[in-house]
């Protein structure tokens, strides 16, 4: 919590408000003092927004208040939570200017308003955010750095936000005397697409956004940390998962998608890091690879991998190389083995990498009674093999933690060579999974336990060049077809994939949309 108590103007903009909006009010904070006004002009913005904005401007200069929040008649913020103590806890700790929450636009689409502004045009942004990705990708209180465009301006949303005004930059004049920060409402007409002129209105709290940047207010932040409903038609949460779009704002896409989709490791869904060599069950199955003399027959085997190679590593694919997936630990292993180690570096990358997500991949027999630790990873998956690995599902079930059980799995025969029954054909399977094996080695999936088409080992290479190497080779293994620059074991495999393993169908979209650009000509 904020050490120190602030005073705080409160507007509410409008006349008509919510049973929520007046809740938010009176439940706002325990901590600091607030002081709720409202301008009495209705929501027509102009009016209400600056009459509350210069008002509380003069507030402050009478000594009366140290920060502006501002709640839309139309926002119920959760009462348990006192929003505006965690708006300035997050701006006390950042030392930031100002703090706005995640609010959805109200339709089924599942976009918010917060998004990174094009300077260039002022009617269309660079790209907004899906709830999916503010709760999936980005870290829980964010910049524009930390999303990805330091460059950039962050838009805010003006529903629930706080600024400090003991910033100066909030009570500079421009040359003719006026307020230079002020709420404007730009308006235009333009023809449609159907050739009908159209009335367009600005967002005020973008333009706002806009003009935070350009006179250099760059320390501003969004957090997803206070849970609230926007009211229309029906109620939209701020809570995540929900939406029709899943990989982005389809509105934006020309704009910000083919920069990101440039980069190597976008349409990737995890990276495996095998943390040792060993399993508890590796008896079960004859057929599974994790004892086979042949193993590393043609691979490096001297070193394990470091612990520094897989943090590095693992936040460079987030941070650099357009990696949005997951962080696994299996491969013919059990990574419950080295659970001590696995969390560590959870926390780790998490700490380098805000945005990382991890998976558990396994047999559940290892699952602990006290299993807290496990909401650290966004999937778990459990393949049962009988009443430990039940077990090991009920233990996190009783904490409330979901799991999917898989009962009774079999290895297929992926000990054995097959030869493919169309050569040509691609194998969808190099988009699910990129693995790093005890030892460092690369492996494009787990049909190549021998490695015979590795990319290179971590020891050797850098991330970057082997996420370089790795989009080369899914040109020629997984596009419209399988070329003659496919490594030769893929060339030669008969275990092909004709669908996507989907964990992540956000990522899996990349892969359609790619391989479908390939089929068009257009790639």
């Amino acid at each position: 919590m904020s050490e120190e108590t602030h005073k705080v103007y409160l507007a509410v903009p409008g006349v008509n408000y919510c049973w929520g909006t007046v809740t938010g009010v009176v439940k706002s904070t325990k901590q600091h003092v607030a002081y709720p006004h409202h301008g009495g002009f209705g929501f027509s913005g102009v009016e209400d927004f600056n009459i509350l904005w210069s008002d509380a401007h003069n507030e402050y200069e009478r000594g009366n208040v140290t920060h502006f929040a501002m709640l839309h008649g139309d926002i119920t913020p959760d009462p348990a939570q006192h929003w505006l103590d965690i708006l300035l806890e997050e701006m006390d700790a950042r030392q930031a200017s100002l703090v706005s929450a995640v609010s959805p636009i109200k339709d089924n689409r599942g976009l918010s308003s917060t998004g990174i502004a094009d300077i260039n045009d002022p009617w269309r942004p660079w790209r907004r955010f899906t709830m999916r990705e503010i709760h999936e990708l980005l870290p829980e209180t964010f910049d524009a750095a930390a999303a990805g465009y330091p460059n950039r301006p962050l838009l805010h949303n003006t529903g629930l936000w706080a600024c400090d005004l003991r910033r100066p930059e909030f009570h500079k004049a421009n040359e003719a005397g006026e307020l230079d920060l002020y709420f404007g409402f730009p308006t235009r007409a333009i023809r449609g697409d159907d050739g009908a002129w159209q009335h367009q209105r600005e967002s005020e709290d973008w333009l706002f956004s806009r003009d935070l940047f350009t006179r250099g207010i760059l320390d501003t932040y969004v957090t997803r940390r206070i849970r609230l409903t926007h009211h229309g038609k029906m109620d939209f949460t701020n809570g995540p998962g929900w939406g029709n779009f899943v990989d982005g704002d389809d509105n934006t896409a020309d704009k910000w998608r083919v920069e990101l989709d440039k980069k190597p490791l976008r349409m990737l869904q995890f990276i495996d890091w095998e943390l040792g060599d060993a399993c508890n069950l590796h008896t079960q199955h004859p057929e599974c690879p994790n004892r086979h003399p042949d193993r590393y027959a043609s691979l490096e085997s001297a070193e394990e991998v470091y612990d520094l190679e897989i943090v590095h590593s693992s936040a460079e694919a987030y941070n650099l190389l357009g990696f949005t997936g997951f962080i696994g630990w299996h491969y013919y292993n059990e990574p419950l083995l080295y659970a001590r180690r696995m969390f560590r570096l959870m926390r780790i990358i998490k700490v380098q990498a805000p945005a990382a997500r991890f998976i558990l991949w396994t047999n559940g027999t290892l699952i602990p009674e006290e299993c807290d630790d496990y909401r650290l990873f966004s999937q778990i998956v459990i393949s049962g093999y009988g009443a430990e690995s039940k077990r090991g599902r009920d233990r996190l079930t009783a904490k409330g933690i979901k799991s999917r059980y898989l009962d009774d799995p079999q290895f297929d025969t992926r000990l054995l060579r097959l030869e493919p029954q169309n050569p040509a054909s691609p194998c969808l399977r190099p988009f699910l999974e990129l693995v790093f094996d005890a030892y460092g080695n690369s492996h494009l999936c787990c049909y190549d336990w021998q490695g015979k088409a590795t990319l290179g080992s971590i020891h050797k290479l850098q991330i970057g060049e082997i996420a370089r190497r790795w989009r080369e080779a899914i040109e020629h293994i997984s596009g419209k077809e399988m070329t003659a620059d496919a490594p030769a074991f893929c060339r030669g495999c008969g275990h092909r994939w004709d669908k996507y393993q989907s964990h992540d169908e956000g990522i899996t979209e990349r892969a359609r949309r790619w391989r479908k650009a390939l089929a068009e000509g257009d790639r």
